[in-house]
């Protein structure tokens, strides 16, 4: 029976590699073939000049200078009754994605040159309202069968797509005073379709998909009355626009023109091929990967002079030696306390836990987005992914915590579920709902609603606890095995350590290698998040989440091996703590984000970004803490296991 587990583990090891190569391999394929990679499993079709259902749809409207966004129908548009869209996902509420109907007639292949939406007398009181929000350069998002409004932005380099197009358009004057601000209330829009084939389902008639959904706004005056030669001459650029009065009401005219354009070289599975045009650069990603590749390089190397020579040596020279001649090895000296457990064991323990959880569900939310399950087109659906592995995560989590916190030679594991279960999640919830009472009291429509909150909680306390119970009371009942070495009754005197092995400069130290091997691609995807796009490289993700999988092993053995070379025992919260170092340097970079790349405008915008900022380095830290503490608890118990018992 013994000879079997070797092969086991070998196989497994083999297995594991295998599919790690087969998601790097997918990962690199996803980068180049992005539009190969969204599902569509039921693509929609309609035949000609049936209404479109539920039509084109409209979301909050959003500012690259304020985080706070609006619901598009609570401004002075047409809009009869709000009607929001049943069947949102969860990760949608929390995100703050609003979306509702609209009064736009679209019907299949039916266009039309000029039409009256609405003729709408604005009050003085949300006049100002709306030009603040011009001012403040918010934008619209619409959405047509699953596919966001493209607006084309002209660039030197050449064109690309937005998926936001702005309310209206303002002239500064040289006084830094607002001048003239105009309103876009037309609306061109242009469909693009292709003629639907479904062998499964034969039709008489035929029925057509959309491939592509563009908009063009405009501003027309047309002086408070709505007529369709000066629809038509708006369209062609040969008539003013109209100006908003910054006193008193003003009667609006809403218009909106709908043209369709045949496609026949794309199709519903590569249809977002032009939403990809200048949105991203493959190459200064693949410059974020290299500068990770030669940072874990770099850690190897250091790793493997520390294993082949400087410990390997020690290692022979415990196996041929008495064990009185070789005490002036290092590490060996400190055999009778590196195991004594830490202060504070249950936080630890705990932390380590829900780290574990956290890695898990970031693994499978990953490769679900790397195999092409996730589509851009659903908003929400990545973080909805991560909330609900995250839950079913909980049994590990509890294990994962149970079983450090029996090995540390804890008792009361139902209390170390509780906390695991509870404290680190409490932490983040209590943040989100600080943070939503800012959103409640400027009626934000990013507020999270009651429901969403109250069935998250939900979550939380009937799925996530109760599997971290189930996962706890396995671990307890589960036999650990013994620790190399026993506990000398009396703690070592510990010497004075140089300034960079205490500590604090120790964590930071340490901390700073595995972040510096991704802080690029974490200055991308930060920019993509603060600018509302969908990250388009979740490949590049997956990669460079393995080298950083690999940094974080390499620098805790580092850290930890020269620790114990300085006669210092007490590793167990330091190899945590140089993995949430990292946290604590993505939410020191955002601060330098905010500083060089963003412009906030009051206490309330800066506010709400470091809040969410500081979420996810709490998260981000709880990742690498529990990766650096496993590996240098595996470290630690590997190498002193070669001491001959005495």
């Amino acid at each position: 029976m013994t000879s079997m587990k070797p092969k086991k583990t070998r196989a497994a090891v083999a297995l594991g590699i295998v599919f790690v190569l087969f998601l790097i391999v997918a990962s690199i394929v996803s980068i180049y073939k992005r539009d190969e990679f969204i599902p569509d499993f039921s693509p929609k079709s309609w035949p000609k000049d049936e209404i479109l259902n539920p039509g084109l749809l409209v979301n909050n409207i959003v500012s690259e200078h304020r985080p706070v966004p609006y619901a598009y129908n609570r401004l002075p548009f047409c809009v009869d009754k709000r009607e929001s869209v049943k069947g949102e996902l969860l990760g949608s509420y929390l995100l703050g994605n609003r979306l509702e109907k609209s009064k736009y007639d679209i019907r299949m292949l039916n266009g039309t040159s000029c039409s009256l939406l609405c003729n709408k007398e604005i009050a003085a009181k949300r006049l100002k309202k709306l030009i603040f929000f011009i001012h403040n350069e918010y934008k619209a998002q619409w959405q047509l069968d699953d596919l966001p409004s493209a607006y084309r932005v002209d660039t030197e380099d050449g064109y690309h797509y937005d998926t936001r197009w702005k309310l209206g358009d303002y002239i500064v004057n040289k006084d830094n005073t607002f001048g003239d601000t105009t309103l876009n209330n037309h609306v061109a829009i242009k469909i693009y379709y292709h003629l639907h084939v479904d062998e499964l389902q034969q039709t008489d008639q035929p029925e057509y998909g959309i491939v592509f959904f563009e908009v063009q706004p405009m501003s027309i005056d047309y002086k408070g009355q709505y007529k369709e030669d000066i629809c038509l001459s708006g369209e062609q650029g040969t008539q003013d626009p109209l100006v908003l009065n910054i006193e008193g009401k003003q009667n609006v005219v809403y218009s909106y023109s709908v043209s369709w354009i045949e496609d026949k070289n794309t199709s519903h599975s590569n249809r977002w091929n032009r939403y990809y045009i200048g949105q991203g650069n493959p190459g200064r990603n693949w410059f974020a990967v290299i500068n990770s590749m030669l940072v874990a390089l770099f850690l190897s190397l250091m790793v493997a002079v520390i294993i082949t020579k400087t410990l390997k040596k020690d290692l022979i020279i415990l196996s041929e030696t008495d064990d009185d001649e070789f005490d002036e090895i290092a590490w060996k000296l400190v055999h009778g306390d590196v195991f004594r457990p830490p202060r504070l064991r249950i936080l630890l323990s705990s932390g380590v836990g829900i780290g574990v959880q956290v890695n898990f569900m970031t693994i499978f939310a990953v490769i679900c987005s790397v195999l092409g399950f996730v589509s851009p087109g659903h908003k929400g659906e990545f973080l909805t992914i991560m909330l609900i592995v995250f839950v079913w995560m909980g049994i590990v989590g509890g294990y994962a915590s149970g079983r450090i916190f029996k090995i540390m030679g804890g008792i009361n594991w139902k209390k170390n579920v509780i906390v695991t279960a509870i404290l680190y999640p409490g932490v983040i919830f209590a943040i989100v709902f600080l943070l939503n009472l800012f959103f409640w009291s400027k009626k934000s429509s990013g507020a999270i609603p009651f429901g969403t909150l109250f069935a998250c909680i939900a979550l939380w306390f009937c799925i996530s606890l109760p599997l971290s119970f189930i996962g706890g009371n396995y671990a307890q009942k589960k036999d650990v095995s013994r620790n190399p070495t026993d506990i000398n009754s009396i703690p070592k005197f510990i010497p004075e350590q140089v300034w960079y092995m205490r500590p604090i400069p120790a964590i930071l130290i340490g901390g700073s290698i595995p972040f510096g091997a991704i802080f690029i691609e974490i200055y991308y995807i930060l920019t993509s998040i603060w600018h509302q796009q969908e990250y388009l490289f979740f490949g590049f993700v997956f990669i460079i989440f393995l080298i950083y999988i690999v940094a974080c092993i390499e620098v805790s053995i580092f850290m930890t091996y020269f620790q114990l070379c300085a006669e210092d025992y007490n590793w167990w919260w330091r190899s945590f703590l140089i993995g949430a170092c990292s946290g604590f340097y993505f939410f020191c970079f955002s601060i330098f984000h905010i500083l060089t790349r963003l412009s906030l405008p009051g206490f309330l915008s800066v506010f709400l970004y470091l809040g969410y900022s500081l979420i996810i380095g709490i998260i981000f830290g709880l990742m690498a803490g529990a990766i650096t503490f496993t590996s240098s608890y595996i470290f630690v118990k590997r190498i002193y296991a070669e001491i001959k018992s005495e």
